[in-house]
């Protein structure tokens, strides 16, 4: 038995914290490192472009053509991208890893062992089979022999102690109301399809998506060994109970903004929200009845729970327990049960053939439970601290443009734009990895089985993060594993995050000059920095407590300016009959606009003079000769080709169905497709581009926002 204590790691799994759930803004891998060269170098790949295309038709396809042929969606993903590549290569390193531990555990230290003996446990798929469900059969069991409402209020609490959340997830999480200290929180988390709409829309697809969702919560229940009649019937009762829960439930593309999730409620009334749920029992369950508040993302949710279990019949509240319990576990268990998990999840929702090979699913796993620890073997070989210091100094180039951006926004009033000033000047900045890496001492694996190792770890993280409730917050957590692919801004803490997982090819690439770094991960800076000023977080001030910095006039002003970009995106369709929702994605469009503005201005103000570079292989590729494109680009033009190829991507149908009903991020091609069309610098680069183009804009539609 191997144990560990943890103190400052977040893990996330599923995108659900056991420890704390933070809104942010994530972007998908596209971050950065900004060298500067002796020398211009041309690192655009021309075989990657489709120069038959005309760039005022298709930007993302004129950029991007030639490599979305040869890089179609694998069976095993249900979209594919420059940031697939760069996770592909991470895992590649964390499997290297984590197998030589499993190998050689070694006495230094007790990371190896603990990523060792979990991954080897977990990796026996022989194993998984025997074992199945065993190590959850007596909660099921215990589900089974329920008689009364009392049971079922108690078998839910108890449930979560595990890690298993059948209504709703209960954390540590900072306060929006004082960011210096953590607050016990309750998130609604009771329904398996992505989003609410799921259940009420009338349209083919969902309806279809519906009956697939029924079949496969029917046929959980008969690896659970009921009969399939039965099954079909309880499936109804399950489906009946997540519908209901669904109609409370808020929109995840409005959940998570910062001003519709805060309600802070006194213990003492908490049956005031509802009596349905026995809150005395869940706080002694935790050993916290000492809590003098709980913030609840979701009050009407949270009293439809309590509803529920005061009015739907025992036994099918019963049978949706039951169910949450085999969808928990279903990864992590029987080959039947994680193929099951798979069909429909992966397959019907998002298109994606096959499972990917079991190593990598394992590693996904881990990177939730364990990424502190997995991260600190990453970064000793990985990245190195001077790595870390000058991308620091780039992030503090990128601020200084950003500064002198905000000073002149004509949309804000003087007095926001000094307090947007103050919020960008205290705006902090995580690169790389912790200075600090937490301690996993108590964490418990053994050899036992690949679901027992799972169920320990969430029971822990469960019952350690109410303990810090109610504590201040450290500012030095981070809610990413080094060794993700990935980056975000903070809102409650104001800081910008980068990890080390991004920090390789295609976006650490010292071949490569200005001129291209600045048009893919300059933008992207460039993006997260304007998150920390736009709609979303205009009740967020520097301290990242929630005090509105904008006021009337400046949210009227900014709905007036940004206008064109709703209209450009509302008329975007990405499959018949299915159109972008400009209002929706309008924070993520807004700050696309911002990034590539001031990551062109930072440009600027690096240049030394102009080049017109020559394309490397120009010759060995047939359509450079084609009269609409130069076999030459000038950096001017390499600048807006190098962000149209940082969000190169092939994706399912059914994955962008999902990113247009649920997401606030457009895909790829329509960030591209609309996002450069807004500059008149743009049009400089390419005068080609022209009236009668597809994409062309004149001037008056033109957004003009940062």
């Amino acid at each position: 038995m191997v144990t560990h204590e943890v103190s400052v790691f977040l893990p996330v799994i599923g995108d659900k914290k056991f420890m704390q759930q933070q809104f942010r803004y994530f972007i998908y891998g596209m971050i950065l490192v900004l060298f500067t060269l002796n020398g211009p170098v041309a690192a655009l790949n021309p075989d990657d472009m489709d120069l038959s295309v005309k760039p005022g038709d298709d930007l993302f396809t004129y950029a991007n053509g030639n490599w979305m042929e040869r890089n179609p969606v694998p069976s095993d993903l249900s979209w594919y991208s420059s940031v697939t590549e760069v996770q592909q290569s991470v895992d590649d390193r964390v499997r290297s890893i984590i197998e030589e531990a499993a190998e050689n555990p070694g006495n230094d230290g007790y990371e190896k062992p603990l990523v060792g003996t979990f991954y080897s446990t977990a990796i026996d798929q022989e194993r998984a089979n025997q074992i199945g469900m065993e190590p959850l059969r007596p909660e099921l069991e215990k589900i089974a022999k329920a008689k009364n409402r009392d049971d079922i209020r108690n078998l839910t609490t108890y449930l979560m102690g595990f890690g298993i959340a059948p209504f709703f997830s209960f954390y540590a999480d900072e306060d929006p109301g004082n960011s210096s200290m953590l607050i016990a929180t309750i998130e609604q988390s009771g329904t398996s399809l992505p989003d609410r709409e799921y259940y009420f829309r009338n349209d083919t697809e969902s309806e279809r998506v519906r009956d697939e969702f029924k079949g496969h919560i029917a046929r959980m229940f008969v690896l659970n060994n009921e009969s399939p009649e039965q099954a079909d019937i309880d499936a109804e009762k399950v489906m009946r109970i997540e519908t209901r829960l669904a109609n409370a439930s808020a929109p995840s593309h409005g959940y998570g903004k910062p001003d519709r999730r805060y309600f802070p409620c006194p213990v003492r009334r908490l049956n005031e929200v509802t009596d349905g749920i026995d809150w005395d029992g869940l706080l002694t369950s935790v050993n916290r009845t000492d809590l003098s508040v709980i913030d609840m993302y979701q009050p009407l949710y949270v009293r439809e729970v309590g509803n529920i279990l005061k009015e739907e019949p025992i036994n099918d509240i019963k049978k949706f327990l039951t169910f949450k319990v085999l969808q928990f576990a279903a990864p992590y268990s029987s080959q039947a049960y994680e193929k099951e998990n798979f069909d429909f999840n992966s397959k019907v929702l998002s298109g994606q053939e096959e499972m990917e090979p079991r190593w990598k699913r394992v590693i996904a796993t881990m990177n939730s439970l364990m990424g502190g620890v997995i991260g600190k073997l990453y970064v000793e070989q990985y990245f190195t601290p001077e790595e870390k210091e000058h991308v620091k100094e780039i992030v503090e180039n990128l601020k200084s443009t950003m500064r002198f951006r905000l000073a002149n926004l004509t949309w804000m009033d003087p007095e926001t734009r000094e307090n947007a000033t103050e919020k960008l000047d205290s705006m902090g900045i995580q690169i790389g990895y912790p200075d600090q890496f937490g301690n996993y001492r108590n964490l418990e694996v053994s050899n036992s089985s690949y679901l027992e190792n799972v169920l320990n770890i969430t029971c822990y993280y469960y019952r350690a993060s109410l303990q810090i409730a109610d504590t201040p917050s450290n500012p030095d957590t981070w809610y990413l594993s080094p060794h993700s692919v990935n980056a975000y801004y903070d809102t409650t803490r104001n800081k910008i995050v980068l990890p080390a997982g991004v920090l390789q090819p295609p976006f650490y690439d010292p071949s490569v000059d200005d001129a291209e770094h600045y048009g893919a991960i300059g933008s992207i800076i460039g993006h997260e920095l304007t998150h920390g000023f736009d709609s979303p977080l205009r009740k967020f001030v520097k301290d990242g407590n929630e005090t509105f910095l904008w006021n009337e006039n400046d949210t009227t002003r900014y709905t007036e300016v940004t206008a064109p970009l709703v209209a450009q995106f509302d008329q975007m369709e990405t499959l018949p009959d299915l159109y972008l929702n400009g209002t929706r994605t309008l924070p993520e469009n807004a700050a696309d606009l911002g990034g590539i503005v001031i990551s062109w201005n930072a440009w600027q103000n690096t240049r030394t003079g102009n080049e017109t570079i020559e394309i490397s292989d120009a010759n060995s590729s047939p359509n450079l000769n084609n009269t609409n494109s130069p076999s030459t680009f000038t950096d001017e033009q390499r600048f807006f080709l190098a962000y149209a190829q940082a969000w190169r991507g092939t994706i399912r149908d059914e994955e962008l169905r999902n990113m247009v009903l649920i997401e606030e991020h457009p895909w790829n091609k329509y960030r591209v497709n609309a996002i450069p069309f807004n500059l008149d610098e743009f049009y400089a680069a390419f005068p080609q581009i022209s009236p009668g183009d597809k994409l062309y804009r004149n001037d008056t539609a033109r957004a003009r926002v940062w």
